[in-house]
């Protein structure tokens, strides 16, 4: 994805520089060889992400960044809390809903409510995996100063925030799927939104633009038809939460 996006950029600064206005992500030169390749294999980002621009990968390679003293506290802050999502995660998996349960003979006799139960604790501890990946992954470019973003001149608070995947706080306590969705991925649903929903804006139809970008993803992750199911159940959930907070507001 970020090759996918620095290409776009590189396209746009040669061929199309009113479209630069799309994005904030552009790099104002071409990029050499190394450069493309320092970008591609960052070493925080270049197992799980998350999503970097260009444009904040060279600005942190030109040290533009005033990272201050306590960038490694705040990167073993986040790995911490990293660890004890994977911990949560292993417990999960290998006590509560151990791999395999739901093809028992066992699971299978069991009543609607019990498997129902069983299968939002398993989805939970599913998505775990990914969370403590990724918040361990924002500790690693916390350390290297990449993640940097501002710090306050009266309080000294720093805010570390480029590089977050994951919005922990309103992944655990929201109570609305659109929050769901915005609070988790949050750089790959950036990313999408810049390069591929706001490019499809000449089209005048926000249902399009959303399905085509939704499609996007799909490809991306693959051709098994359950990507297809999932994106497609999303974009249902997503319109139709809208349909019903409407109708209750009013």
């Amino acid at each position: 994805l970020r090759l996918i996006g620095l290409s776009f950029d590189v396209s746009d600064s040669v061929q199309k520089p009113e479209v630069l206005a799309i994005t904030d992500s552009r790099p104002f030169k071409i990029p050499s060889l190394r450069e493309v390749f320092g970008f591609a294999y960052f070493p925080p980002t270049v197992i799980i992400g998350p999503q970097v621009s260009f444009k904040r990968y060279m600005e942190f390679i030109d040290k533009k960044y005033d990272v201050g003293q306590d960038y490694m506290k705040h990167g073993i802050k986040r790995f911490i809390v990293g660890a004890f999502y994977l911990a949560v995660y292993q417990l999960l998996s290998l006590f509560v809903v151990p791999e395999g349960l739901f093809l028992t003979e066992e699971f299978g006799a069991r009543n609607f409510f019990y498997k129902m139960f069983m299968l939002s604790i398993w989805g939970r501890a599913s998505l775990y995996k990914y969370i403590s990946c990724w918040i361990m992954s924002e500790g690693a470019t916390i350390c290297s100063g990449l993640s940097f973003v501002s710090r306050d001149e009266k309080t000294g608070k720093e805010d570390w925030s480029a590089c977050s995947n994951i919005k922990l706080r309103t992944f655990e306590n929201t109570y609305s799927f659109g929050d769901y969705v915005a609070s988790f991925n949050v750089q790959t649903n950036f990313w999408v939104f810049t390069y591929v929903y706001k490019r499809l804006k000449f089209l005048n139809n926000r249902n399009v633009s959303h399905i085509s970008a939704l499609l996007f993803l799909a490809v991306w992750h693959g051709f098994h038809d359950g990507y297809y199911m999932t994106f497609f159940f999303e974009f249902l959930l997503i319109h139709f939460e809208k349909e019903v907070s409407a109708f209750y507001d009013k």
